[in-house]
């Protein structure tokens, strides 16, 4: 197993994991219902529900959730269909095995 390295005391490092495997599990919740998402929208929907997060972890964790840890979720991704989103993404996830 893959030991990631984590700083600051052992109270610092508890809530980094703690936070971790909350946002996975918040992605999870927005994302398995099937809808195509942009990470500015995922970004969005989770500071509504009070979670601060960049793109950048959103898309970290959506990486997570192929992981048969988290799931292994196929995790699509497809050029937006907005003009004006010039080099932008959106993603789906589904079930392993591709059950939409």
């Amino acid at each position: 197993m893959k030991q990631v390295k984590m700083f600051g005391s052992q109270a610092e490092v508890a809530e980094q994991v703690r936070r971790q495997r909350t946002l996975v599990e918040r992605v999870r919740e927005i994302m398995v219902q099937g809808h195509w998402w942009s990470l500015g929208g995922i970004v969005a929907m989770l500071k509504s529900r009070g979670v601060e997060a960049s793109d950048a972890s959103v898309s970290a964790r959506l990486r997570d959730l192929r992981k048969p840890k988290y799931g292994g979720y196929t995790v699509e991704r497809r050029k937006s269909v907005d003009p004006a989103a010039r080099k932008s993404f959106v993603y789906r996830v589904t079930p392993a095995g591709g059950a939409s």
